[in-house]
């Protein structure tokens, strides 16, 4: 059996007429290409200019600090703690001493939105005209009133394919503009080669044939896959372009627009999250955050490995586990293990295991028995 490291997309979510509106709180946001897309919009809503300095954590993808360089912003790196969040006394210093315009407060894996905001209410204190940003890629679904949420925070982003199956999209909160009627963009290439990845990969869990949750074959498959994308699908223009706001896709509005799906999933997802935690506790493995109250239905429940050796012994038993964000992890975060310390820590430990809504018990147990393999191989020795 194959455990799918992704949510899969089903044939009856094409719609072919649109009727439902837009559920909370999407009916409130303005949408993009993606997450970074949406980013960079709020901030120039802000008419925040070339060569401002924004905080960002060393604990990031590179392509949020390249999409910021593109346009003109100094990226200012900071190391995260070991609780996953920016130290309240390296923010304030280095406000003071650069001349802070933004901050960037991620919320990992769909957690932490409760710490940020204490983060958020402290740097508002003193220093109130600084922008701050909650970055909520990692889980679209939220548990929390974002209307609440928003008093603390100048902004609030998503990106939607990390939750639910679509091929693009990310999102502001609150919108920047008045809603009027969504339009629609016809189906692309784009979203032709994401139906014919996702119906590939259904065949092969289907079968249990080949091992694609292997590093080999998962790079494989992403380095033809890619090239393929690359060479049929239009061209984005430079990034040093405004973004535009997004013609929804039909395909992914139909999926926001359905109240009773996005609960099917939240409730999936937190389910999932449950159970394989509970596999965990019983092997005796470290998650990298203390979780009281769920903030949002999880991207994945994230563990930690100073071995090194878990995450090949998922991957070759079918475990659809990942790292992130690995090596697309800042240069200058990786050359400088010592300035960023904890970031490559958890860059090198962390662990991702999936419970998204294509995942059942007979996954979680799967999951289960294959930790327990290893741990018990692990003892052994």
């Amino acid at each position: 059996m194959l455990v799918p490291i992704k949510p899969l997309y089903h044939l009856q979510l094409i719609p072919k007429t649109v009727n439902s509106k837009l559920a909370h709180p999407w009916n409130e946001s303005s949408f993009y290409r993606n997450g970074r897309d949406a980013l960079i919009s709020g901030l120039l809503n802000f008419n925040l200019k070339k060569g401002s300095k924004i905080i960002v954590p060393a604990y990031i993808c590179s392509s949020v600090t390249d999409h910021l360089k593109a346009f003109g912003y100094n990226v200012i790196l900071i190391d995260i703690n070991k609780e996953l969040l920016l130290p309240i006394n390296d923010i304030k210093k280095e406000i003071i001493k650069k001349n802070i315009k933004a901050i960037i407060l991620i919320d990992y894996f769909g957690f932490l939105s409760a710490q940020n905001i204490e983060i958020a209410k402290k740097i508002k204190e003193n220093h109130s005209d600084v922008i701050i940003i909650s970055d909520r890629c990692h889980s679209a679904i939220s548990c929390r009133n974002l209307n609440h949420d928003n008093i603390f925070f100048d902004m609030i982003m998503f990106s939607f394919r990390k939750s639910i199956p679509c091929h693009t999209g990310g999102a502001l909160f609150p919108s920047t503009k008045r809603h009027n009627e969504v339009k629609f963009n016809t189906p692309n290439s784009q979203f032709f080669l994401f139906l014919m990845k996702n119906y590939f990969e259904k065949i092969i869990l289907s079968i249990g044939w080949p091992n694609i949750n292997s590093q080999h074959l998962r790079n494989f498959f992403s380095k033809i896959f890619n090239n393929f994308f690359l060479s049929v699908t239009e061209q984005y223009t430079a990034f040093s372009v405004k973004p535009k706001n997004l013609m929804l896709p039909k395909i992914l509005y139909n999926q926001l627009a359905n109240q009773s799906y996005l609960m099917k999933i939240k409730n999936l997802r937190l389910n999932n999250y449950y159970h394989l935690k509970k596999k965990i506790n019983e092997v005796s493995i470290n998650m990298p955050i203390e979780i009281g109250k769920l903030s949002a239905a999880p991207q994945t429940l994230p563990i930690l490995d100073a071995t090194g050796t878990l995450m090949d012994h998922l991957q070759k038993n079918g475990i659809g586990a990942y790292s992130w964000p690995n090596k697309e992890i800042p240069k200058e975060v990786a050359k400088n293990k010592k300035m960023y310390k904890n970031s490559n820590y958890f860059n090198k430990n962390i662990i991702c295991l999936p419970i998204h809504q294509s995942i059942d018990n007979k996954h979680i147990l799967k999951i289960g028995e294959v930790i327990d393999t290893w741990h018990a191989a692990k003892h052994e020795s």
